[in-house]
Order: structure tokens, then sequence, then C-alpha cells
């Protein structure tokens, strides 16, 4: 059973979200999507990544901000315990 929990969502990950190159946040959002897509299970513990998500929705690249979405919606695919990211 493969799950998405806080342990795939290390600080490395999350310092990635928030760098200031947007390139690397494009990376830390597509590494993120890849987590996501590859579970089968989302627990309610995915530990800051809706916190680190939240600034990316008002990003000043727009192709962030659909990466933001596309997460989103493979995260409420996946939801099975009520974590949707809001």
């Amino acid at each position: 059973m493969c799950v998405c929990d806080s342990e795939r969502m290390t600080d490395e990950l999350m310092a990635e979200l928030t760098d200031k190159n947007w390139k690397v946040r494009k990376e830390g959002l597509d590494k993120v999507v890849a987590i996501v897509n590859e579970v089968k299970f989302i627990t309610s513990n995915i530990g800051p990544l809706p916190e680190a998500l939240k600034p990316r929705l008002t990003d000043s690249n727009k192709i962030l901000v659909y990466d933001v979405f596309l997460c989103k919606l493979h995260v409420n695919r996946n939801d099975t315990c009520g974590c949707n990211i809001e």
C-alpha cells in the first residue's frame, strides 16, 4: 500500500516550494505532484503541505499556480480521510 503522509513531505521539499527562484519552486511542485500522483491513499497527516502550497496560489508565475491546482486535484482524487487541500 502506497501512502502519502508527512514523511514524504520533507523540510527540503517544503524549502523548495518557498524558494525565491521560480524554477526551484516549479521543481518542488513537480515533486509534490509526482508523489501525490503515485500514491493510492493520502493520510490526514500530510504535514506542512497545505501551508506550503498556499503562497503558490498567488504566485506571480501562472505556471506555478496551475501546478498547485493540478496538485489539489490529485490530492482530492486520492483523499481517503477528508484531508482536502483548500
